[in-house]
């Protein structure tokens, strides 16, 4: 029922990269991921330390990129009867496409993005 040691990128072999025509990339990095319990599922998988955040910038092995953030990560197991999960981690510059900056247009410049603010606020009896 826990995770043993840290998540560990994938051998660079199994990493995938693609370039559309306008240049935007969109890299696929696994991570392997350890169980103790063959009943673990990807709750548990996607809560291993070393697993890139959603809306993290691109750090795995010795590939760094700023302008790519993780997107997504979709856990599957290896084996359908083991304790090996893989955890497949997209990123692209998809996620600064909507940033904004003071003026409300959209840039790509991230010092020039605005911060998304949400408040909530309960009230008591």
């Amino acid at each position: 029922m826990a995770i043993v040691g840290s998540a560990k990128v994938a051998n660079t072999s199994e990493w995938s990269l693609s370039e559309d025509k306008d240049g935007k990339k969109n890299v696929t990095v696994p991570y392997l991921v350890e169980t103790d319990d063959p009943a673990d599922g990807p709750l548990t998988v996607l809560g291993a330390t070393g697993l890139p955040a959603l809306n993290s910038t691109l750090s795995a092995g010795n590939d760094t990129d700023t302008s790519l953030f993780c997107t997504s990560r979709k856990p599957s197991k290896r084996d359908p009867f083991g304790k090996i999960w893989v955890v497949t981690c997209e990123f692209s510059a998809e996620a600064q496409e909507n940033k904004q900056d003071d003026s409300g247009e959209g840039t790509d410049d991230p010092e020039q993005w605005q911060p998304d603010i949400e408040i909530t606020s309960v009230g008591g009896i």
